[in-house]
């Protein structure tokens, strides 16, 4: 690379970035990232999925993702069913209660995207994107 940057340096520098605006934000929501994470993918479903696909969503173990579940369950904002199709599956449903959460947290999520990329015209943006969905891999963007 030019100037003798790591590639891996960037991407944390840039990583902390977002995290530390992410966790400004969600604040204010009275919610972890995490469980955010886990009302986005609801949401970005159709409002349910099982608990696998969310951990594989979140690439997150079994506990930790019933962990999550539990904590929004207990405050109303998502619900737990057995699969009627699996009886081993468990399936998530969104809450209307989250969807304010929801709501706020995707124009918030477009303001952070903004900031995050002020200083790249929108050619770059979009490029930027690109990039890094060829990086990630067609099943991750």
């Amino acid at each position: 690379m030019k100037n003798g940057e790591r590639l891996g340096r960037l991407f944390r520098l840039v990583s902390h970035q977002f995290e530390e605006e992410k966790r400004g934000q969600v604040a204010e929501l009275g919610v972890t990232g995490s469980q955010l994470d886990v009302l986005d993918f609801l949401e970005l479903r159709g409002g349910a999925a099982t608990q696998a696909e969310i951990g594989d969503y979140l690439r997150a173990s079994r506990p930790t993702v019933s962990g999550l579940v539990t904590r929004l369950e207990r405050r109303g904002l998502v619900t737990r069913d057995t699969s009627a199709h699996d009886g081993r599956a468990v399936v998530v449903r969104i809450a209307d209660e989250a969807q304010p959460i929801v709501q706020a947290f995707r124009e918030k999520g477009e303001e952070m995207d903004y900031l995050l990329t002020a200083g790249l015209t929108d050619n770059e943006r979009d490029e930027l994107v690109r990039l890094l969905r060829k990086m990630v891999g067609p099943d991750e963007g």
